[in-house]
């Protein structure tokens, strides 16, 4: 009898707990205050039920990083300016089921949350030291007044991974770490921040298809560092950041959507920028482009009758001095008369007359018939596509104690299927 009162107020709690975790309430006011000892207090209320925060701590830039689960944001303004020497700017944003307050800061600081009432105080202190000084009555400062920006302007930090915190006090990250940024600029271009403390090389950068590879050689990254960070609701061309470890490499991986441009914008100290944007995609017929050419090849004049287009091919390649490699199916007989023409205005007039085209890699021009370049074309892509599809593969690490090999399958120790 006891047992079965047991399971059922059991059932109650764990009924009455998903409730209350579903019920959760919005953020509607977000309100600031000084302290003593150059300390801030930030008052976050809610209309129902109050969420206890997780966060983390970056130190540069220097961030504070709150998620509240099960809360949505109730606010006419959801980016917040001081004038301030510690609090710079609050951001708040909304995704799914999940709020996320941003605090910008001008200097490395740590913070302790409590519950009092329907709010969340947030204290920051700029102390190197971890105890923070007791509450006191509170001065208040008004933010500067700014238009209201939606989810997408909002930054997203993933310089450690959404996990409960031991305790309310989050103290600052190690000094060499492995972090990322996403936040979208005013041209609705994507910006990804990668900020690799203790890495001095220069990144190798490759584009392939939808997506930006970015590695960092004998750059290692730690399992827990390893995350992928979806970024479609931001409406950039961006859609994914993906941090991994290959081996003993740290590789990035920018997957993109439609027409864009790739942009290292800058790199220092382990810190590199990367610029996102849309581009305009050139509304022609087809997709022709009827603007005129220009061709600035020295001038040259031929004249041929009833010449094998390898030899015209061959002539123009001595002519210009640029290396000219012709495919074995190139064939048949052209008449030319040409005076002063540019060299490759004579190279392209050919090609359109025997439906060739090329492709430049350097000083070395490959001509061949138009549809057998598509079709090497498509089967590059093609491979391209099907090494894509293999997916990332992630690695992590975990400690066996007291278990036998053959029960291990039966028993995963992530509690992974």
């Amino acid at each position: 009898m006891n047992t079965k009162l047991t399971k059922i107020i059991s059932g109650l709690f764990i009924a009455t707990a998903a409730f209350q975790t579903a019920s959760a309430g919005n953020i509607t006011d977000i309100k600031v205050s000084s302290l003593p000892n150059k300390q801030k207090i930030i008052k976050v209320s809610f209309d129902k039920e109050v969420v206890s925060p997780t966060g983390f701590v970056t130190s540069s830039p220097a961030r504070i990083a709150l998620d509240f689960e099960q809360t949505g944001i109730s606010m006419d303004q959801q980016v917040l300016e001081y004038a301030d020497s510690l609090l710079n700017k609050i951001s708040a944003a909304q995704n799914s089921n999940r709020a996320r307050l941003v605090l910008n800061l001008n200097k490395p600081s740590q913070y302790n949350t409590e519950v009092r009432g329907n709010e969340v105080w947030i204290l920051i202190n700029e102390s190197s030291d971890t105890t923070s000084a007791p509450v006191r009555t509170p001065v208040q400062t008004m933010p500067r007044t700014q238009p209201s920006a939606p989810f997408s302007e909002s930054v997203v930090s993933v310089s450690a991974p959404f996990s409960p915190a031991a305790t309310q006090q989050t103290t600052a990250m190690p000094a060499k770490q492995t972090n990322i940024d996403f936040r979208k600029d005013s041209k609705n271009a994507g910006i990804v921040e990668l900020a690799a403390l203790g890495f001095s090389g220069q990144p190798d950068i490759r584009q392939q298809r939808d997506r930006v590879i970015i590695t960092l050689k004998n750059h290692t990254l730690t399992t827990a560092q390893q995350r992928s960070l979806d970024v479609a609701d931001f409406k950039t061309p961006v859609q994914n950041v993906t941090l991994k470890r290959i081996n003993n490499d740290t590789q990035l991986i920018i997957k993109m959507t439609g027409n864009w441009e790739f942009i290292n914008k800058s790199s220092s100290a382990g810190r590199f920028t990367f610029q996102i944007l849309p581009k305009k995609q050139n509304i022609e017929s087809n997709g022709l482009n009827n603007a005129p050419k220009v061709f600035k090849g020295r001038k040259i004049s031929l004249d041929f009758q009833d010449v094998e287009v390898r030899t015209i091919l061959q002539i123009l390649a001595k002519e210009s001095g640029i290396n000219i490699v012709a495919s074995d199916t190139v064939n048949g007989k052209m008449t030319l008369s040409l005076k002063d023409v540019p060299w490759d205005q004579a190279l392209d007039l050919v090609m359109q007359a025997r439906n060739l085209d090329m492709r430049q890699q350097g000083n070395i021009i490959n001509i061949a018939p138009r549809d057998e370049l598509l079709a090497k074309d498509k089967a590059f892509l093609q491979a391209e596509k099907e090494i894509a599809e293999l997916g990332s593969l992630y690695s992590q690490n975990f400690q066996l104690k007291y278990k036998k090999c053959g029960r291990v399958p039966q028993n995963p120790p992530l509690g992974r299927n």
